[in-house]
């Protein structure tokens, strides 16, 4: 890959307005980058995860549900390649998760926040799942989780629960081709 993209600091998040059109992305910017991006193909995953943490500094338990989310849509923890980009955002070991619910879309609906712990509610619209390798269609049903976050070294980071993967099709059809 010859262009690093800086994950998380745009989110797009895919809004159906209950019309029968394609669904329209919604362009949310939570922060500006610190830093241009680079040609460096490989960088070790510590300046990575620096990069991240340092954007991460002024997130709020919002931000970093909705980073969280966007990078689960785009199927970041089902890659062997990527899965390790969601650390800054979590307090628990990130695994590569091969099994997903396949969503059309996801919401964050209600957020709370005290000083040393916010909850983020989350409504995530599955339409299929991703088993063993196989695209299974369950038809539209919804998934409410909510997300506790905790301060970690002065940053908000997901504590509790880890879900499995949420993805979009499309990331579901780029990991059953491989």
């Amino acid at each position: 890959m010859t262009k690093r993209l800086l994950p998380f600091i745009v989110c797009v998040s895919v809004l159906s307005c209950g019309q029968n059109t394609s669904p329209q992305p919604q362009m949310t910017i939570l922060s500006a980058p610190t830093t241009a991006p680079t040609s460096e193909t490989n960088p070790p995953t510590t300046a990575k995860e620096s990069s991240i943490a340092e954007i991460n500094d002024n997130f709020t338990p919002k931000d970093i549900v909705q980073a969280f989310c966007q990078a689960d849509f785009n199927g970041t923890r089902s890659s062997i390649d990527t899965y390790q980009e969601v650390i800054p955002y979590v307090t628990w070991d990130v695994a590569i998760e091969a099994d997903a619910h396949i969503i059309s879309d996801f919401k964050i609906v209600n957020s709370t926040q005290t000083e040393e712990d916010a909850n983020v509610a989350v409504v995530y619209t599955k339409v299929g799942k991703l088993f063993e390798g196989k695209i299974e269609d369950i038809g539209a049903t919804s998934d409410i989780v909510t997300y506790k976050l905790v301060k970690e070294a002065g940053r908000w980071k997901i504590y509790y629960p880890q879900p499995p993967a949420y993805i979009s099709l499309n990331a579901a059809k780029k990991l059953v081709k491989k």
